[in-house]
């Protein structure tokens, strides 16, 4: 399940974890100059391995259109989430 911490955009903290069942955070997301990281937060979770979500992957300028600055960066952080999983 995706814990996502919109206050954190544009800082250089988690803008979004990933938890199993037992709510153990597998995977956190950080914001880096053009993709969002992924990356595990354990070494027992390194298996998974880092990746990159490229920020272009996650706009849609069509459906922005209207939205708050603020709101565009939540909804994008929230479409990288959905291509990281």
């Amino acid at each position: 399940m995706w814990k996502y911490s919109e206050k954190n955009i544009s800082t250089d903290n988690a803008v979004a974890k990933y938890t199993n069942s037992n709510d153990k955070c597998v995977l956190e997301v950080i914001e880096c100059r053009n993709y969002y990281l992924a990356r595990p937060t354990k070494s027992i979770y390194a298996f998974i391995g880092s990746f990159q979500v490229p920020y272009s992957l996650a706009v849609d300028e069509k459906a922005e259109k209207g939205l708050s600055t603020d709101e565009i960066l939540a909804r994008r952080l929230k479409i990288a989430c959905k291509l990281i999983e």
